[in-house]
Formats: structure tokens, C-alpha cells, sequence
């Protein structure tokens, strides 16, 4: 992942929390409105390839706010439909590929999480 797409990635992001979105990370049993996202590092240098942290504010529907982290991004696709977008035609989608040193020798060394939106 180079720095546009690491950008790209963090405004995606910050557009779901402005929306308050809801969101759904069903491999972990989560769900709710996405209400704040943290980033580490926060800004993006032209030699950054990855996120080490991202974390994201999620208030279910009891009034609880779940913390959820992220650590080392490498990477993420998003459903072909812009996720801004009204359209309830089918399911958006964005998923993180999250790096995982278990796996490092494997074709795809990393863990897939998807966020339902």
C-alpha cells in the first residue's frame, strides 16, 4: 500500500464517522454507529506502506461505546459502489487487510476484517 492509497483509506474512514454510519464487524459480534477513528501515524509520509493503528469508536445499540483497534494495514478493497452513496441495491462492503506475522510466509500474509456498512 503506498501513501495515496493509505490516504485514500483514511478519508473513506473519516467520511463513515462525519455520516455516523452504521457499521458491522460480524468475525467479532460488533455493530453500531461508527462515532470516532483514530490514526497512528496521523499524517502520512510520502515513504509510509502501512497503518500500524487504527481505531475505531463504535456505539452499539445499548449506548456503549466499543473500542475496536486495528494494527499494521497493509492493505483494503472496498465494494464496487461508492460507500456514500443512498443506494441499498446491495451490500456495501470494506474490508482491511490486516498484516499478520503467522502468516508471513503464506501467498497472502494477512487477515482479511470485514466491515459491513
Amino acid at each position: 500500500m503506498d501513501y495515496k492509497a493509505i490516504d485514500e483509506l483514511k478519508s473513506e474512514i473519516t467520511d463513515l464517522v462525519r455520516d455516523g454510519k452504521f457499521i458491522g464487524i460480524s468475525q467479532f459480534g460488533i455493530s453500531g454507529n461508527i462515532i470516532g477513528a483514530g490514526f497512528k501515524p496521523y499524517w502520512t509520509g510520502k515513504y509510509d506502506s502501512k497503518i500500524d493503528k487504527l481505531e475505531l469508536n463504535i456505539l452499539n445499540r445499548n449506548g456503549r461505546i466499543i473500542p475496536f483497534a486495528f494494527n499494521n494495514i497493509v492493505g483494503y478493497e472496498k465494494s464496487p459502489k461508492d460507500l456514500n452513496s443512498e443506494d441499498d441495491s446491495s451490500k456495501k462492503y470494506l474490508e482491511i487487510h490486516v498484516f499478520s506475522p503467522s502468516k508471513a510466509r503464506d501467498k497472502e500474509p494477512y487477515d482479511k476484517i470485514r466491515l459491513e456498512l
